[in-house]
């Protein structure tokens, strides 16, 4: 784990692209979360650095705009509520 936003129910984390398991990672991450009692409305971000973690619109992450390098770190997203899981979201359509 790489940082938690508790305020909106979110968890970021750290993983490499090669991850073949990672929708039933992220499942069973959200099944730890709702044995914590966390909101139904949790989900868990995913990226491929560190230094790539955070919101899109944060100031540390305005500079790796750039050539779409954050777009391409943010590998998934999981919504614990839904059960959705979205593989490069901010390069989907």
């Amino acid at each position: 784990m790489s940082r938690i936003d508790e305020r909106n129910s979110r968890v970021f984390v750290i993983t490499s692209p090669a991850t073949f398991e990672l929708q039933n990672q992220l499942k069973t991450a959200d099944a730890c979360l709702r044995n914590l009692h966390w909101p139904t409305d949790r989900s868990i971000t995913v990226f491929s650095e560190a230094k790539y973690v955070g919101y899109k619109d944060e100031e540390h992450i305005s500079p790796l705009h750039k050539d779409n390098q954050w777009s391409k770190a943010y590998l998934a997203e999981y919504f614990g509520a839904s059960d959705k899981f979205i593989r490069m979201p901010a390069l989907s359509p």
